[in-house]
């Protein structure tokens, strides 16, 4: 099997310390020399699986071609309160006429300039998402694409030629295939909100209920269907990679816990209930199954947090700074031999259903405020986070946690994060086959279309 991985550098900076959106086309020119490398390397190919980040949006014109950036599932607009303030300069705007340069004249570098200048201040009142769940009762997250396209809907954000919506593996699958609409499996449709997952369908009334057309949504797909060819190749629909990391670490395996640490944190298991509280949502998986699902906001990144903090420090020294993951994992080892243990919270970007929920650090001492102390109350509030939400799956569903596999960098570069999630779940311990969990899942799910 190959593995090759390309760097992602397609992130657009903005002036909005929210906005969190990538270059389509450069993912798209990545992505297809990839595939034509791969397919050169094996020409005896039989399928093509597709998965990619879900929640995330792109817009896509009537002949099927991108007409906007990919919003991104960490796109914050759906926190923001409703209606925006206006800045000091918007109030003492000069009349056009009195207007040096005009819009039309300003080069993208101005306009950048001017937009971080004079960043749009917010009055405080509920934000995008409180409003959904109050005039729909649905709970949708930011970052969720039909929350993104509510906001660009009422900001004039929306392309004007704008035919439809997707996820971006959605439309590698489009143009690998050549078609003009997406065609999307139900895994990555309810990543976008407003979608029953019991019934596999999205939420017609609720969209139409907050004013979204739903002409924008894209045609519903089977669970196992081809897109097209590519080189004569079958297309399979992409799925969420969500899905495609449990499919390539678990399979259908019951009973068995997914965790995943990356930038944030993840829980899957697989039920054949349907099951969803606070912080807890039922994905379509595969054959009507479902994987509950939940996920912590912070996750990986709350321990590189802890070495920015670390690498600070020195750079402050004017000492020689360096990554500082290897002493950290040292100082984790010292940490878990100290008994009275702070108990630090990695809630540092809030959760799903508390967005404005901060982290914190209790049980400090001055014996235990130590960077070894610190390192492991880190590793421990992120496993500590996934844990009690397999607390509530477990206490809705039954379901038991009789073997945890593990995926993601996170875990394979910490044994310490090893260690803890083992003795807090109880339960026999291992980590995914393969590194690229997602890609296999996608390449397992390929096979099943050709069946």
């Amino acid at each position: 099997m190959k593995r090759k991985n390309v760097e992602n550098d397609s992130f657009i900076k903005t002036g909005y310390e929210w906005e969190r959106i990538q270059d389509v086309e450069i993912i798209l020119r990545k992505t297809i020399k990839l595939t034509d490398e791969l397919l050169a390397r094996y020409p005896d190919a039989e399928a093509i699986g597709l998965t990619g980040q879900m929640h995330g949006i792109v817009y896509v014109d009537g002949k099927g071609k991108h007409c906007s950036p990919l919003y991104t599932w960490q796109d914050g607009r759906g926190n923001l309160p409703i209606e925006p303030e206006k800045t000091e300069a918007e109030k003492t705007e000069p009349e056009k006429s009195e207007v040096k340069k005009s819009e039309s004249e300003k080069t993208e570098a101005e306009e950048l300039e001017s937009r971080k200048s004079e960043p749009m201040k917010l009055k405080s009142e509920k934000s995008l998402v409180d409003s959904v769940l109050e005039e729909t009762s649905l709970s949708a997250a930011t970052g969720y694409g039909l929350v993104t396209h509510l906001y660009n809907l009422r900001h004039g954000l929306v392309p004007p030629e704008a035919a439809a919506l997707c996820t971006i593996s959605d439309y590698l699958g489009m143009t690998l295939a050549g078609r003009k609409t997406p065609l999307v499996h139900g895994s990555n449709a309810a990543s976008m909100g407003f979608f029953d997952s019991r019934c596999l369908a999205f939420c017609r009334n609720a969209l139409e209920k907050v004013g979204i057309d739903i002409c924008i949504l894209p045609q519903l797909a089977d669970d196992f269907t081809s897109l097209g060819t590519y080189q004569g190749i079958p297309v399979a629909v992409a799925i969420g990679d969500n899905q495609a990391s449990f499919l390539g670490s678990v399979g259908m395996n019951k009973n068995t816990v997914l965790l995943n640490m990356g930038t944030g944190g993840q829980l899957s298991v697989l039920s054949n209930q349907y099951f969803e509280e606070p912080g807890i949502e039922a994905r379509p998986f595969l054959e009507g199954e479902y994987l509950l699902v939940g996920s912590s906001l912070c996750g990986g990144r709350a321990y590189a947090g802890l070495e920015h903090f670390f690498r600070s420090y020195l750079q402050h020294c004017e000492a020689s700074v360096s990554s500082q993951y290897d002493l950290m994992g040292k100082l984790a080892e010292e940490g878990k031999k100290v008994k009275d243990k702070v108990i630090l919270r990695t809630t540092y970007s809030g959760t799903r259903i508390n967005p404005a929920l901060r982290g914190s650090l209790t049980n400090l001492s001055e014996d235990n405020f130590t960077p070894e102390s610190l390192t492991y109350g880190v590793l421990e509030g992120m496993a500590q986070e996934l844990y009690e939400m397999y607390e509530t799956m477990h206490a809705g569903t039954g379901v038991e946690a009789e073997r945890l596999v593990v995926s993601g960098n996170g875990f394979r570069r910490n044994p310490v994060l090893l260690d803890i999630c083992r003795k807090k779940f109880g339960a026999t311990l291992s980590l995914a086959e393969f590194k690229e969990e997602a890609a296999c899942g996608a390449a397992i799910y390929a096979t099943m279309i050709m069946q």
